[in-house]
């Protein structure tokens, strides 16, 4: 992971994003159709690489049940850290809510929230179009929904395009 930490916290690289050449698969690993998403995945990479998708609604985010074998495949497969899949309707609360799928749910859920939230507020400004140089992202570790983590996204921008961003632990949210 390409990052570097100042008093603030972790200072990640400007985004590189790549298409997912097997959308199938992928929706497969989740347990979900076509018209459970908003868009189709791509991957997004800030010094970690994240598999970014967005689903329709909170009741599908929460109905997600990955399926290990595919998941892991895919991981390797493009050299993920996870999916970071996510939905915009949160109630004002945040910019997205948003939950991490690794290869191995035993490791902790702090390795990667700090790069799945800066992977998640990239793709909101530069793919979704949300032009704000902070983002607020809610972030779970699925399988377990009910412990979610709020995590400001301050977004370094030259001309308008990110150059630099630093996830902030905000407060943890129930």
């Amino acid at each position: 992971m390409k990052t570097k930490s100042d008093k603030k916290g972790t200072v990640l690289q400007a985004p590189e994003y790549a298409p997912v050449k097997e959308n199938e698969q992928v929706l497969w690993s989740l347990g979900i159709t076509p018209d459970h998403i908003a868009a189709l995945p791509m991957i997004v990479n800030t010094g970690t690489a994240f598999l970014v998708l967005e689903v329709r609604n909170k009741e599908v985010l929460q109905s997600l049940r990955p399926v290990a074998i595919p998941l892991r495949l895919l991981l390797e497969q493009y050299g993920l850290a996870g999916y970071c899949v996510f939905c915009r309707h949160t109630g004002g609360q945040a910019d997205a809510t948003a939950c991490i799928f690794t290869a191995s749910p035993q490791e902790p859920a702090s390795l990667y929230q700090v790069p799945a939230a800066g992977a998640l507020a990239c793709y909101l400004y530069d793919i979704v179009m949300i032009k704000k140089e902070e983002m607020v992202i809610s972030l779970g570790y699925c399988p377990r929904p009910d412990v979610m983590t709020r995590l400001v996204v301050h977004l370094h921008l030259q001309e308008g395009k990110i150059f630099s961003l630093q996830p902030v632990a905000d407060e943890p949210v129930h």
